[in-house]
């Protein structure tokens, strides 16, 4: 789901669904050949029950590096300098999530772009990415999208040119949508219905982001 460049000198942060932070040594990971399967994360990052590591974050290589956007499932949203959470301590949260919230999503997020999130009940909503503050570990972040009773956010990505919007459903039927055919609405709206459902209740999967590398999804 996701591969960063690093070094076996360095240390890369592992952000979790309860956005808890913890620091993983690259040398502690096994260098593979052929088709091992590698170190199992639960040998490196002392993870929770139903809780899963999201995104992997690297030392920034770059001076001033796009800060990072986290999405809830409840709809929140904030941004945060790479360089906090680095700088965070083993088991710390990076977001302060309202009891029952996981984070739903995280990626980069500079000013001059946009970004799309959608919802379990086939939502998607657009929006400028610096219409959502960046804030400390500490905060809560902002109200991003207007949801739905029962409703939840499933993922969410950036809205670049080319970019695509791929969701899977619990009746495993798949859409690809271009992102071109969503407009923005502004943060904290409810967006606009992407998928007309038939023999569908809800999406359970969604991709936000170009479909360069992107080979296959697997149940």
């Amino acid at each position: 789901t996701q591969r960063v460049v690093t070094t076996t000198h360095s240390a890369v942060s592992a952000l979790t669904t309860k956005a808890r932070v913890f620091a993983i040594d690259v040398d502690s990971v096994d260098e593979v050949t052929g088709r091992r399967r590698g170190t199992a994360l639960r040998d490196l990052v002392p993870l929770d029950k139903g809780e899963s590591v999201l995104h992997i974050v690297a030392p920034a290589v770059v001076d001033d590096p796009p800060p990072l956007m986290l999405v809830s499932a409840n709809g929140q949203m904030k941004r945060i300098e790479v360089t906090e959470i680095t700088s965070t301590p083993d088991g710390r949260s990076a977001m302060n999530l309202k009891a029952g919230d996981t984070l739903a999503a995280a990626f980069a997020a500079p000013d001059d772009s946009e970004l799309i999130a959608v919802t379990s009940n086939a939502q998607a909503m657009r929006c400028a990415v610096d219409a959502v503050s960046i804030q400390g570990r500490g905060a809560a972040g902002v109200a991003g999208m207007k949801l739905a009773d029962g409703a939840s956010v499933i993922g969410a990505g950036p809205a670049e040119d080319g970019s695509i919007v791929l969701t899977v459903s619990d009746a495993q039927t798949a859409k690809v949508t271009d992102v071109g055919e969503i407009p923005a609405k502004g943060r904290n709206t409810a967006g606009l219905r992407i998928t007309r459902f038939r023999n569908e209740k809800r999406l359970v999967w969604a991709y936000v982001g170009p479909p360069d590398d992107l080979l296959v999804v697997v149940g």
